[in-house]
């Protein structure tokens, strides 16, 4: 007997965000990404921080590398159609940047 379950959600979550940057001209540079959202409509909460550190190689092109941080807590339904999930990803990033 061949059985499958499979069930598809979809979500939007709302998110209220900030970032921080130095000044372009100058050649070290921090950045600073971080948010939060969910509220209850898609995921109850979720939020990120993202802060980077780079080195500019030219006038258009960087080098960086961040730490990233991003939790997102969701659940839906009661009993046995409850699910849910509340996972923390973190890890290092390692980029390229280009401005034009």
């Amino acid at each position: 007997m061949n059985r499958s379950v499979s069930q598809d959600k979809n979500r939007v979550d709302p998110l209220v965000g900030v970032v921080l940057h130095t000044p372009a001209e100058r050649r070290f540079l921090l950045k600073l990404y971080t948010e939060i959202g969910g509220f209850g409509v898609g995921s109850d909460f979720a939020w990120q921080i993202f802060p980077v550190v780079g080195f500019r190689v030219t006038d258009r092109a960087s080098l960086e590398f961040g730490y990233r941080w991003l939790d997102m807590n969701y659940a839906s339904g009661d009993g046995n159609e409850k699910s849910g999930y509340d996972v923390l990803s973190q890890g290092p990033a390692l980029g390229f940047g280009f401005r034009f």
